[in-house]
């Protein structure tokens, strides 16, 4: 399965929660991928700041880089600087 598999399979997610029918195992899973993806979040936000670091590095600007994530120049600035959001 390749990340955009992957992507498509946790769009999913919602639709298919709904299947559940006992709401309190819905709630528990719900809970649980929730609680999954902070902890996902932050793993992801450091593979991503090193690869803006590294796209400062050769050479692009902030706006260049902002162009290709779909995110302002001040974003890519506080991404490259730790800075949640």
């Amino acid at each position: 399965m390749d990340i955009n598999d992957m992507l498509a399979r946790v769009r999913q997610l919602p639709d298919e929660l709904t299947t559940v029918s006992d709401p309190l195992t819905r709630a528990r899973l719900v809970g649980d991928v929730l609680t999954t993806f902070a902890e996902t979040e932050r793993a992801l936000k450091e593979v991503r700041r090193p690869a803006v670091v590294a796209l400062r590095e050769q050479g692009m600007t902030m706006r260049e880089i902002g162009e290709e994530l779909g995110v302002s120049a001040s974003r890519v600035d506080q991404i490259s600087r730790g800075i949640s959001g």
